[in-house]
């Protein structure tokens, strides 16, 4: 995988989404490169990034915005899988504890 290629395109998607939704934007691609994991793996759910896939998958890196009311800023972007940022995105911290408690406590 090459990094600057896999930053390239995140940076590409994320300026369309941000015109498209009228959401501030001020990063650059190399930005997005300085905040790239150095060992290649989603920071939250510790997966190696695959990229090779073609539209996509679960372990695709993503940028995700922290407040997606703050749109793409400096300081408001992370890269992580599309699955850590679509758990994210599809549920709030109330029902992840709700989950976390529920696997901790052996209920899987």
């Amino acid at each position: 995988m090459h990094i600057k290629t896999v930053c390239k395109g995140l940076y590409q998607h994320a300026y369309k989404r941000a015109k498209k939704k009228n959401l501030p934007f001020n990063i650059t691609q190399k930005y997005i490169e300085t905040i790239f994991s150095v060992d290649n793996k989603c920071p939250i759910l510790r997966y190696s990034f695959k990229t090779n896939v073609q539209g996509g998958n679960k372990f695709s890196p993503t940028l995700d915005k922290i407040d997606p009311s703050k749109g793409y800023i400096k300081g408001n972007v992370r890269v992580i899988s599309m699955l850590a940022n679509n758990m994210l995105s599809n549920s709030t911290k109330e029902e992840l504890n709700r989950f976390k408690n529920y696997l901790v406590e052996g209920g899987y």
